[in-house]
């Protein structure tokens, strides 16, 4: 597959590290620092193709920007196990990928003024397809953002998009959990929870 050098489609399989950000506070013994993240080296195509990720069953991240036609000239392997990582682009796109059965997980950039068009999205997309993340150092959500972006700051995110949604930001922020766990393909924590 020939892709063009503005594509930043990447597959990174891992176990979504992004979303831990969002539970740090909630975490006994890993407050406000990746749990866990295992990069598997491969090649672009195998990546793309989702050979390794299909074949160890774990959840893949794509990331794209600018990219919309290339990412829906390969959707052969998006489907229920696929993390649009930021998600950056428009319902018409959202409604591809969703139809697929991708996650969609929204860093601090959807609480900007002027990102109507990445806000939308995120009314779209139903509740039980929706994470949020830091995307730590870049993107942090107002109010803070022209700082470093740190895991404590996705509770703004958290905030903001459960505003947009119309609901309780715990109510979220549970939804949020447990399509981190159906993403993962697993039915219980792997993370101790403090009570």
């Amino acid at each position: 597959m020939n892709l063009p050098n503005k594509l930043t489609l990447f597959r990174v399989i891992l176990i979504p590290f992004f979303v831990f950000f969002m539970l740090a506070p909630n975490m006994t013994g890993y407050n406000n620092y990746i749990a866990v993240a295992i990069f598997i080296v491969a090649s672009l195509t195998d990546l793309l193709d989702g050979k390794i990720a299909r074949k160890y069953n774990l959840a893949v991240a794509i990331h794209t920007r600018d990219a919309d036609k290339e990412l829906l000239d390969s959707l052969s392997y998006i489907d229920d196990r696929t993390i649009m990582h930021c998600y950056s682009s428009d319902k018409t796109v959202a409604k591809i990928l969703l139809d697929r059965g991708a996650y969609f997980s929204f860093a601090g950039n959807v609480t900007y003024k002027g990102n109507t068009v990445l806000q939308e999205s995120a009314k779209y997309i139903p509740l039980d397809r929706l994470l949020y993340e830091t995307d730590a150092p870049y993107l942090s959500p107002i109010p803070m953002r022209g700082k470093v972006n740190n895991p404590a700051y996705t509770e703004y995110t958290a905030e903001f998009l459960a505003a947009l949604k119309g609901v309780d930001k715990e109510q979220l922020k549970e939804n949020v959990l447990e399509n981190f766990y159906k993403v993962l393909g697993r039915t219980e924590s792997i993370v101790k929870r403090e009570i």
